[in-house]
């Protein structure tokens, strides 16, 4: 089982779009069992998967002791995508002693693991806070996704010293990569900007963007795979996320 956590201290950067897109495409054209475990309290992942939800939610897992790992080995977790949605409680993570999250978390995900799961997906808040937190600890890789903006940089450099200081205790997690988002190849400033980025970091851009796509919207407000998405204006956005989940799987079975 992998486990990636999609990243960014800042918001609007397309992290639930590229973790319900992820999703969809590692268990319909990659044929995995896929767990998207919605750390945002804002719960647009576990609203957009909302037919794919779990009986139970992350506050079930990570805030009391009355979860019991026999209830993930009963569950049906074949072949398709999964989902521990967020819920409300999420606003008081940070009252929870890390030690405690990370207990929790790690026993849930050892469950997850033997029922059979192959990718967990952490949709994680736009902060540095316990949720994310707890979710690196815990990961083998973590993708960000990034705006190609001015300040885009200064955020690669928080991303560096994150990941600096979780590897003293998760020596195992992996930067998949820098994922430039929401790209408008009409717009000069994001052409110039992802020259910049890719020329300073040649080894951490994922060379598939997401364009800045409607579809991509319009499927996650209409709670539908893009994949299964019709409109002629999807079919480029479906092309991308295709693209970057084979390359995803490719770089996590290496």
């Amino acid at each position: 089982m992998k486990i990636i956590t999609v990243s960014n201290q800042k918001g609007g950067v397309g992290k639930t779009a590229t973790v319900v897109n992820m999703a969809g495409y590692l268990s319909r054209e990659h044929d995995l069992s896929v767990l998207v475990i919605d750390l945002d309290s804002q719960g647009n992942a576990s609203w957009s998967l909302s037919d794919s939800n779990l009986e139970f939610n992350i506050s079930d897992v990570l805030f009391s002791d009355k979860f019991q790992s026999e209830d993930v080995k009963q569950l049906n977790l074949g072949q398709g995508v999964h989902v521990v949605g967020a819920d409300s409680s999420l606003a008081d993570i940070d009252s929870i002693d890390i030690k405690l999250l990370v207990t929790r978390m790690s026993a849930f995900l050892n469950a997850v693991n033997e029922a059979g799961i192959d990718v967990v997906l952490f949709d994680t808040p736009p902060s540095l806070g316990k949720a994310l937190t707890s979710a690196l600890l815990v990961s083998d890789y973590v993708i960000c996704p990034i705006e190609l903006e001015a300040y885009s940089l200064q955020g690669v450099s928080k991303l560096q010293n994150v990941i600096q200081n979780i590897r003293k205790f998760n020596n195992n997690l992996k930067v998949l990569g820098l994922l430039p988002s929401m790209v408008d190849n009409r717009n000069k400033r994001h052409r110039d900007q992802l020259a910049k980025i890719t020329e300073l970091y040649p080894d951490l851009v994922i060379k598939h963007p997401i364009g800045l796509r409607s579809s991509v919207a319009d499927a996650l407000s209409e709670k539908v795979f893009l994949g299964d998405f019709k409109k002629s204006s999807a079919k480029k956005a479906r092309q991308e996320f295709s693209e970057l989940t084979s390359w995803i799987c490719d770089a996590i079975t290496k």
